[in-house]
């Protein structure tokens, strides 16, 4: 694939997501009390601990050494199957390993549910076992205060405050919810502002991402209710409703006052993206940030200019840009110095898998290569009267000096050439 530059302009941003109040990734361990426990990353930091032989199991998404997860294997089925250790669960601890209640989950105008299941036995989810919970009673029954999430095999279901939706059982093309050995990605949206389809579904995997919802329902509770119980990580409040499987990257976002707390299906694909296994190669990770894909097709295409400006994928890529803001490129035509036509540019030498090639042509039509850097190494004069780099760090300031001399009657033309 190849990309020729115009000289164009230079601005950069980034998808930031919102701060998660809670998220546990299971990496770190300590103890509380009596209890081990994990603790939470986000803006509240109030640990989960590990209760009725749950444990700290080394698997996760990433599949990445040092990626664990919270495992409650030591159960024998899922939900109201379980016979052995119904109770298993990660549970939200004080200091001396007792659980409790956390205000910082109360009372939420809007929020987002997100994590990662993996489940072991090869069987539908039966039972009505819960990813997670933060009620005060089992949500669903006259009086209860809170939210949950449960997994039903092929969809899933919200309860808020007494009051539940169910999921469409269509999930999201490539994504299978109830496969065992599997790692599945499960996000739910809850907008209290709205009074109609203000609950959203998203699922994806390590491979599929989360690109739009998959069910749309309504759920019309408002306000979430303060609770009383502690956040119950793979459990309900009455610890008798498990789901036999591995869970990691646990995140609750919320907002108390206003609809913030329902994140967008790009925000919560940023995460899934961020959890999953590492890209292929450094072009397809700057392909799942900037366009939620790996895939060199559609928006995310090497050819395509996303932005209108003249600029394409490739190029934005090769010289750090944003695909999706207009930018200008920074090469840079210099004036002749002892008669010799320079060009600059930067490198990036991270970018291992393109070549950037300097080309000159007395005619517009032939193209000789004159310097080129392949893999990430420093550019190398191969016609050039000169090749030499600059700078600190990932970025380097190229600068190339063509070896025909300038004449009156002998038009020179260079440029530089991205191929992947």
């Amino acid at each position: 694939m190849k990309t020729l530059i115009p000289i164009l302009a230079l601005t950069s941003s980034s998808l930031i997501a919102q701060t998660p109040v809670v998220s546990y990734n299971f990496n770190s361990t300590g103890v509380a009390g009596t209890v081990t426990s994990t603790p939470s990353s986000g803006s509240d930091t109030t640990a989960v601990g590990l209760f009725e032989n749950a444990v700290i199991a080394t698997t996760g998404p990433s599949g990445l050494v040092g990626d664990s997860s919270l495992s409650t294997r030591a159960t024998n089925a899922h939900g109201t199957f379980s016979t052995v250790n119904p109770a298993i669960s990660g549970r939200q601890i004080d200091s001396s390993g007792l659980a409790i209640d956390n205000d910082a989950l109360d009372e939420f105008q809007s929020f987002t549910l997100m994590g990662w299941y993996n489940v072991q036995q090869p069987v539908a989810f039966s039972g009505a076992p819960r990813i997670m919970a933060n009620s005060n009673t089992s949500v669903g029954a006259a009086g209860g205060a809170g939210f949950s999430l449960r997994s039903n095999g092929g969809d899933f279901t919200l309860e808020v405050d007494g009051a539940n939706v169910l999921s469409s059982t269509t999930a999201p093309s490539g994504v299978a919810f109830d496969v065992a050995n599997t790692w599945v990605f499960i996000a739910v949206t809850y907008d209290g502002t709205q009074t109609a389809n203000n609950v959203m579904f998203y699922g994806g995997d390590t491979d599929t991402p989360v690109t739009a919802t998959f069910s749309t329902r309504t759920l019309n509770q408002g306000t979430v209710d303060a609770e009383t119980g502690p956040l119950i990580i793979g459990n309900r409040a009455a610890l008798n409703r498990p789901l036999d499987a591995f869970f990691d990257n646990i995140r609750i976002f919320g907002s108390k006052t206003d609809a913030s707390g329902a994140l967008t299906a790009a925000q919560i694909e940023s995460f899934r993206a961020m959890d999953g296994p590492p890209p292929s190669s450094p072009i397809a990770g700057w392909r799942q940030m900037n366009f939620g894909t790996t895939a060199n097709t559609g928006n995310a295409a090497n050819t395509f200019d996303a932005d209108f400006d003249g600029l394409t994928n490739l190029v934005e890529y090769a010289f750090d840009l944003n695909p999706n803001q207009t930018s200008v490129s920074p090469v840079l035509m210099q004036s002749p110095t002892g008669g010799y036509f320079k060009i600059s540019f930067p490198r990036y030498t991270d970018r291992t898998d393109i070549t950037y090639n300097v080309r000159a042509s007395g005619n517009l039509v032939n193209w000789t290569t004159i310097a080129s850097s392949t893999a990430g190494a420093p550019i190398v004069a191969s016609g050039a009267q000169s090749a030499t780099e600059t700078g600190d760090g990932i970025m380097k300031t190229v600068t190339v000096e063509d070896a025909v001399l300038i004449n009156s009657t002998s038009p020179r033309f260079l440029r530089v050439e991205i191929v992947e």
